[in-house]
């Protein structure tokens, strides 16, 4: 039985776990697991710049740029010096044909 400090101790290490395995599971290109991984984060954290950052590259993925920006951006106004998220903008510009601007 988990008592309430183990508790607070216990979400940001589920948190942080499930983010990570999210990430393998995009690195192996299984974007579905990846995703259910990091839409459970976002429930449990929905400022997780991390999480944020790896719905948008996975709805990149899906070939929805215009969703992919949206949590890109998100990210980096959370963490203004994420480079996997300015990438992730980069790319969902890119895709938009927006050249000028994904510079």
């Amino acid at each position: 039985d988990i008592g309430r400090g183990q508790a607070k101790e216990f979400i940001p290490q589920a948190i942080k776990t499930t983010c990570s395995l999210g990430g393998k599971y995009y690195g192996q290109e299984k974007n579905e697991k990846s995703l259910e991984c990091i839409e459970h984060v976002l429930e449990m954290d929905p400022k997780c710049s991390t999480a944020l950052t790896w719905k948008g590259r996975l709805l990149l993925r899906f070939e929805k740029p215009e969703e992919s920006l949206k949590y890109c951006r998100e990210a980096i106004e959370l963490d203004p010096k994420s480079a996997m998220a300015f990438h992730g903008k980069g790319n969902a510009l890119r895709k938009m044909g927006k050249f000028e601007e994904a510079l």
